[in-house]
């Protein structure tokens, strides 16, 4: 026979939000067109405020990924993201950064 394990759930529930920022950015313009020219978000701030609505979990993590093209793609996006992605790194938190594989 096999035996029946019973999971109970712990007092305090660990939570790593993750963010796909090209996706947030491109919903969050088509839902506000007029509100929303530049990726103008705070991937921690967003993290602990749906944290808030959920008492009994903790955030321990941020994963936050977003593709940053090429300088010779694009030097504004590339700078942009750059520097946006530099501040993010000097906060707390832990963030995962995936740039573009493309070269051209």
């Amino acid at each position: 026979m096999e035996e029946i394990v019973k999971l109970t759930k712990p007092d305090t529930v660990r939570v790593i939000s993750f963010i796909d920022g090209q996706n947030l950015f491109r919903q969050a313009m088509r839902c506000f067109p007029r509100e929303c020219y530049w990726p103008n978000y705070g991937p921690i701030k967003i993290s602990e405020e749906i944290g808030l609505r959920f008492p009994d979990r903790k955030l321990v993590g941020i994963r936050f990924y977003t593709g940053v093209p090429p300088l010779k793609k694009s030097r504004l996006w590339h700078w942009f993201w750059k520097n946006k992605l530099e501040c993010h790194s000097l906060d707390r938190g832990s963030h995962h950064i995936r740039e573009s594989l493309l070269t051209t």
